[in-house]
């Protein structure tokens, strides 16, 4: 009988390292934790892009609009800020087209990974982001907002998650959402 449970602990602790405690983070799988980030926010999928943050997630983000009455927003970022960022998102985003008496705005993201810089153990990585969001009518760019993140990856639970955001984004009216354009 204790040789049996001796056995089995020995197997689980294998099974462990295997499968979970041989896991490092490489550039490949940076990349891909961030493709996977924006496939389950263009596809509007809160609890996918959820799952890729740590329980214990935290930060912040500053969003200045140079042009508006109110030049600075802050948030704190935790984990129910992440999970409801993508609804979020496209609440504002409806928002917006209400407001524009229904015309339909289209949203073009890209991000552009400027560096990763990988911990020495591999368990971690501090990854330096560029993301460009720009909501579209068809008469033009509407607003643009420019996004400057720094994020701190980990393994947690056998995978690669978010666990630490810093961002600082700036509002502009594109073309099209310039009074002065018109």
């Amino acid at each position: 009988m204790l040789k049996n449970l001796v056995l089995l602990i020995c197997i689980g602790i294998v099974i462990w390292f295997v499968t979970i405690g041989r896991l490092q983070v490489t550039e490949e799988n940076v990349r891909a934790l961030y493709a996977q980030a924006e496939a389950a926010f263009e596809r509007a999928d809160g609890k996918a892009y959820c799952e890729l943050f740590t329980d214990g997630v935290s930060g912040k983000i500053i969003v200045r609009a140079p042009s508006a009455p109110i030049s600075n927003s802050k948030a704190l970022i935790d984990k129910r800020y992440v999970c409801t960022e993508v609804a979020g998102f496209y609440r504002s985003k409806e928002k917006m087209e209400n407001m524009s008496r229904g015309v339909s705005i289209d949203v073009n993201r890209s991000y552009d990974i400027k560096s990763i810089s990988i911990a020495s153990d591999k368990k971690s990585a501090t990854v330096e982001v560029l993301i460009d969001i720009r909501f579209v009518t068809y008469v033009g760019e509407m607003m643009i907002l420019k996004i400057k993140q720094t994020d701190q990856i980990k393994i947690s639970s056998g995978k690669i998650k978010f666990f630490q955001r810093e961002a600082v984004g700036t509002y502009s009216a594109g073309a099209a959402g310039n009074p002065s354009y018109r």
